[in-house]
């Protein structure tokens, strides 16, 4: 308790005569963000999670059939699935498992729960959700639409000054 006190009194005068440090602003404010950002994410995360059986609809097993079978998470069969937004299945504990860690499809990486807005969420960009299954590929119109952006920068030169 002494040297607690010690310590104390030390950083008092040091503070008193010198100032904060400036090189611990930039610490406190990473620390800060940080905390906001761990708290934010476990509130998204326990928002998710509360009621995942009346969010994301359960598959049939005509769904599960007509897709792979396979938990892209766990890499196993699935008997039961939990069907998200953007069409995708998995396991309802693969499922909680990964939105600990991200909000967003392990697949597609669409956001588990679209902003209420309409608006990005959290500075992060909205995407938009993967075709269902038995529509073409998503990283073919990712393709497409990069090879429709250079050819507007090929036709269009830039100005030089």
């Amino acid at each position: 308790m002494f040297y607690l006190f010690i310590i104390s009194l030390f950083s008092f005068f040091q503070l008193r005569h010198y100032g904060l440090p400036l090189h611990l602003i930039r610490e406190l404010y990473e620390t800060f963000r940080s905390f906001r950002i761990r708290i934010a994410d476990y509130i998204r995360y326990r928002k998710v999670t509360s009621n995942v059986d009346e969010r994301f609809p359960s598959a049939t097993p005509e769904e599960i059939n007509a897709s792979d079978a396979t938990c892209i998470i766990c890499r196993e069969e699935m008997l039961t699935a939990k069907k998200l937004h953007c069409g995708h299945l998995f396991h309802v504990h693969c499922l909680r498992s990964w939105l600990e860690r991200q909000n967003i499809c392990p697949t597609c990486r669409a956001l588990v729960i679209p902003p209420e807005n309409g608006s990005a969420a959290s500075g992060q960009q909205a995407t938009t959700p993967a075709p269902a299954i038995g529509n073409p590929d998503p990283k073919i119109s990712m393709l497409k639409a990069r090879e429709a952006f250079i050819q507007t920068q090929i036709e269009e030169p830039a100005e030089h000054y």
